[in-house]
């Protein structure tokens, strides 16, 4: 399966130089352990790469760049100190934010998603933007130590958009809104990429297990410089002369 992927992957199609977005985002993370980080991100059609610019987490830091191609579905994890990469589909994944999952999670219910189109228009970069507003809510069926619990999660976004065609969307560029669960995440999916590409983003996620205190968590992107650049097919795979290699951290 591994070998099928790693194939379909690096035997694309190479298309010819196109125009593409690139910024540059300050991002923030609230939670437990929080961190910064700044990144360029390259867009083109349904890819998008995140090269860290300056960053101490272990994954948002210059020594990695992550590749998201077909709209967010493949993501290749390049590693420049070991110049090594390897590939994961991220239909199981969540994002940056703990709290969208909880410990000893069975199923998810009563799953509901909802996108409010702002009339007010501000300026990001340098570039008109309308503000959406998205919030959603589900119920988590638990089981620790044998014993059956329930969690309920509720996450409130905006997004700050300009009106652009976003194939890399919704994960490519909003993996801080992507649950994991497939309820929730085939719902964004459908909706979210008519909004534009995100130059401000903010994304908060409460979850409160049954008897316990609520715990939220928060991440925060915008843009502080935006261009439109001739991309290179190129720099959607890994480069030349890096080996795959499974790491040796989890990464799911």
């Amino acid at each position: 399966m591994r070998r099928a992927l790693l194939a379909a992957v690096l035997t694309a199609t190479v298309f010819p130089l196109a125009a593409g977005t690139v910024m540059e985002l300050d991002c923030h993370s609230e939670s437990t352990s929080p961190y910064s980080f700044t990144a360029r991100v390259s867009i083109d059609g349904p890819n998008a790469r995140f090269d860290v610019i300056e960053g101490t987490h272990p994954v948002f830091n210059p020594k990695i760049s992550v590749i998201s191609r077909d709209e967010g579905e493949t993501l290749i994890i390049v590693d420049h100190k070991q110049r090594t990469y390897f590939i994961r589909k991220s239909h199981a994944m969540s994002g940056p934010i703990s709290t969208w999952k909880a410990p000893g999670a069975l199923e998810e219910s009563k799953v509901t998603f909802d996108v409010e189109r702002g009339d007010e228009l501000e300026t990001i970069a340098g570039r008109s933007v309308r503000k959406y507003r998205a919030e959603a809510e589900y119920d988590i069926g638990m089981k620790l130590d044998g014993e059956k619990m329930s969690a309920h999660v509720k996450s409130e976004a905006t997004f700050w958009t300009i009106e652009a065609r976003n194939d890399a969307l919704p994960f490519g560029l909003e993996f801080a809104f992507k649950s994991g669960f497939d309820s929730l995440d085939h719902k964004v999916e459908r909706r979210l990429p008519r909004i534009g590409i995100p130059l401000k983003q903010t994304v908060s996620v409460t979850r409160t297990i049954a008897g316990g205190s609520p715990i939220t968590e928060r991440f925060d992107a915008m843009a502080t410089k935006i261009s439109d650049e001739k991309l290179d097919f190129a720099i959607f795979q890994p480069p030349m002369g890096y080996q795959f290699r499974e790491p040796t951290f989890g990464f799911e």
